[in-house]
């Protein structure tokens, strides 16, 4: 569904092909008060845009309110782009758009896109085999984006890409953390395949599971070794394992 919001006839062909009555007229006033209230020069009015698009899904039938979502900047080459993607409560997932000429909504088809959650409790290794992960999607894939790295031992967030497929991969992945905005972030982007981890339950296997309708998830379970001697090597197998399985679904894209 693309509105003009420059072109009143095209939208009012649009109202007229919606079948149902009462969904038309609840469409057309909605969009009438879009339409009105739409801001001009939408790079610096975020508060207004996001306020529209949210509001523009509400009248399409899909809650801002109750499911989550997320709400996007791209400066694009052709200037300021607003994006809000949202679940609906019938488990679609939508996207709504904006720019200073048009809005626009359409429903996200599955795709071939994963997310590899390393699942596992507090202390387990973790956080320094992402590390790896990172290092070695560095070391093999010469295009990447590092979004992040502190002087922090193990604080790393980055883009990659093998083949056609972008790699996002967010070292974090505590209660609290950067991680819960990372995926959204890296989903928002358009990343294909996206690495991070979790604890066993809570937020943090939330934020990975909410976007189970955009995403196929696999959960690896990370067990705590208790040989200090077995850590390094364990975390590097494991890292390696990881990067393989982002390989295969590379391949598929």
């Amino acid at each position: 569904m693309f509105i003009d919001v420059r072109n009143r006839q095209n939208n009012e062909q649009l109202i007229h092909s919606i079948e149902d009555e009462q969904e038309r007229n609840t469409f057309a006033q909605g969009l009438e008060e879009v339409l009105v209230n739409y801001p001009r020069g939408v790079g610096q009015e975020e508060i207004s845009v996001k306020e529209i698009l949210k509001y523009f899904a509400n009248i399409c039938g899909v809650s801002v309110q109750t499911q989550p979502g997320w709400f996007y900047y791209i400066a694009g080459e052709n200037g300021a782009l607003w994006s809000l993607t949202l679940r609906a409560d019938n488990d679609e997932w939508y996207t709504f758009m904006a720019s200073d000429s048009f809005i626009s909504v359409e429903r996200c088809v599955p795709t071939e896109k994963h997310i590899i959650g390393l699942w596992g409790s507090a202390g387990t290794g973790k956080t320094p085999t992402m590390h790896k992960v990172f290092r070695l999607l560095q070391k093999n894939y010469s295009k990447y984006s590092v979004v992040f790295e502190s002087d922090a031992r193990y604080d790393v967030k980055g883009v990659f890409f093998i083949g056609n497929a972008k790699i996002g991969v967010e070292g974090q992945g505590d209660p609290n953390s950067r991680q819960q905005n990372s995926i959204a972030e890296f989903a928002s982007i358009g990343c294909d395949i996206i690495i991070t981890s979790s604890r066993t339950f809570g937020m943090t296997v939330d934020a990975i599971d909410r976007f189970g309708g955009m995403y196929k998830i696999t959960w690896e379970e990370r067990k705590y070794e208790y040989n200090e001697n077995l850590h390094e090597a364990i975390n590097q197998a494991q890292a390696e394992d990881l990067v393989q399985k982002a390989e295969q679904f590379a391949a598929a894209i």
